[in-house]
């Protein structure tokens, strides 16, 4: 069973047309609230490179 409301967690909340439709991951269709938290560090994302600067993904 799917959820009845999505809520967006966003740094920044921008006029329409600022940003490139291809850069949109979620549609503003299915979103519901939109709640604007600004810079926040979360020790999640982990920035990896590896030694020979070759990309191991």
């Amino acid at each position: 069973m799917a959820g009845r409301v999505t809520i967006v967690q966003a740094e920044e909340v921008v006029c329409e047309g600022e940003i490139d439709p291809a850069d949109v991951h979620l549609p503003g269709i299915y979103v519901q609230r939109i709640v604007e938290v600004g810079r926040q560090e979360t020790g999640v994302e982990i920035e990896k490179l590896s030694s020979n600067g070759e990309d191991q993904s």
